[in-house]
């Protein structure tokens, strides 16, 4: 069985995603949020 599909994030690489996946940065929050 196969649950709701979430949404898809692409993150593509530049300075600014890089230092989104800092401590509490929101590209580490979605990662998290959305992390099987």
């Amino acid at each position: 069985m196969v649950g709701p599909r979430r949404p898809q994030f692409v993150l593509f690489g530049s300075s600014i995603v890089k230092q989104s996946f800092g401590n509490g940065g929101w590209g580490a929050i979605l990662a998290d949020t959305y992390a099987r």
